[in-house]
C-alpha cells in the first residue's frame, strides 16, 4: 500500500527499491508480476564493458567479456537518498532526470519493491547461485592496477565482483543505484507480494491506464487481485523535484468505469475495506 506522505516518511536504507520503466514494460511487468534481468550488452554506460584492470595479454580479457555477456545479468534500482549538506531524505521517486531517461519522459512509471520480500520470494531461484545486491560505489578513478586478468573467466569474475559490477564513474552518482547482480540467474524474478506501491508518470496515457486496470481486474493474469487502488501514486512535480502523490481515487474511478466484468474484483476490494 502506498505509504509515503500518508502514514510514514521516507528514510535512507528502509529497504525500498525503485525501478523506473516505460509504460510498455510496466504493463508486461504487471501482467506477469516479474522483473526481467538485463544483459550487460544493453547497459547505457559503455564503460561497464571495460574491465578497468591490468591485462595478462592474449585472449583473457576477450574471454572474460564474453563470459559476462553470456552468463551475467542484473536489475538496476535507485533508492531513497539524503540531500547533500543536510539530513533531509528524498524518496527514490525524486529523480526528474530518471523519469525522463528511464520512464519514457514521464509516460512510464516507477515501481517500488520491498527488497526483503523480493529476495524471500525468489530464494529458490537464487539458491546456489552467485548473486549480490548492493549499492554502487561512484569513483573518479576506477582502474585497479592490483587486479590482473587470467585464463579462468568464471573465477576471475567471482573474485572481482565488487570491482567489475559495483563501481561506476562519479557522473552517475546522483542515480543512487542499488543493483542485483548474478551469474546464470533466470531471465525473470517474481515481484508477487513485493510491491510497496507504483508511482505512475504524470503523462501516462489514459489508454495505458485502462490496460493497467484490465490486468488488475481480469482473472488469468498473474496480477489479478494482486493490486488495489491504494497501491498507486502519481508523479507530482513541484519546485523542480518529484514526489509521489496518492492516486487511489483515480484508480478506483477507472475500475468502476471499466468495460470489463469487475464483479469479482469489486467483491475482493469490499473485503479489503473499500466502499462505493
Amino acid at each position: 500500500m502506498f505509504r509515503y506522505y500518508n502514514d510514514m516518511l521516507p528514510s535512507v536504507n528502509d529497504g525500498f527499491l525503485y525501478h523506473f520503466t516505460s509504460a510498455a514494460s510496466l504493463l508486461k511487468i504487471v501482467e506477469n508480476m516479474t522483473l526481467k534481468l538485463s544483459s550487460f550488452t544493453l547497459l547505457n554506460d559503455l564503460n561497464e564493458e571495460e574491465l578497468s584492470c591490468e591485462s595478462s595479454g592474449g585472449m583473457d580479457a576477450i574471454n572474460i567479456r564474453n563470459y559476462i555477456r553470456e552468463h551475467c545479468r542484473l536489475i538496476c534500482f535507485t533508492q531513497n537518498f539524503e540531500s547533500e549538506g543536510n539530513s533531509f531524505c528524498h524518496t527514490g521517486c525524486n529523480h526528474p532526470r530518471m523519469w525522463a531517461q528511464y520512464a519514457d519522459n514521464s509516460y512510464g512509471a516507477c515501481i517500488v519493491i520491498n527488497e526483503k520480500e523480493f529476495l524471500k520470494r525468489n530464494e529458490e531461484h537464487l539458491k546456489g547461485k552467485l548473486y549480490k545486491i548492493e549499492n554502487v560505489v561512484y569513483k573518479e578513478l576506477i582502474y585497479n592496477k592490483k587486479i590482473k586478468t587470467h585464463d579462468n573467466p568464471e573465477k576471475f569474475i567471482k573474485d572481482n565482483v565488487e570491482h567489475l559490477f559495483f563501481k561506476k564513474y562519479i557522473d552517475w552518482g546522483q542515480e543512487h543505484e542499488r543493483r542485483l547482480f548474478g551469474i546464470d540467474l533466470p531471465d525473470f524474478l517474481s515481484i508477487k507480494g513485493c510491491i510497496e506501491f507504483i508511482c505512475l508518470g504524470r503523462r501516462l496515457s489514459n489508454d495505458d491506464l485502462q490496460r493497467l486496470v484490465h490486468l488488475m481486474v481480469t482473472p488469468g493474469y498473474e496480477s489479478y487481485k494482486q493490486l488495489t487502488p491504494h497501491d498507486f501514486a502519481v508523479q507530482l512535480n513541484s519546485n523542480g523535484s518529484v514526489r509521489p502523490q496518492d492516486w487511489a481515487g483515480r484508480i478506483f474511478e477507472s475500475i468502476l468505469k471499466s468495460n470489463q466484468d469487475t464483479t469479482a474484483y469489486l467483491k475482493f476490494l469490499e473485503k479489503e475495506g473499500y466502499a462505493w
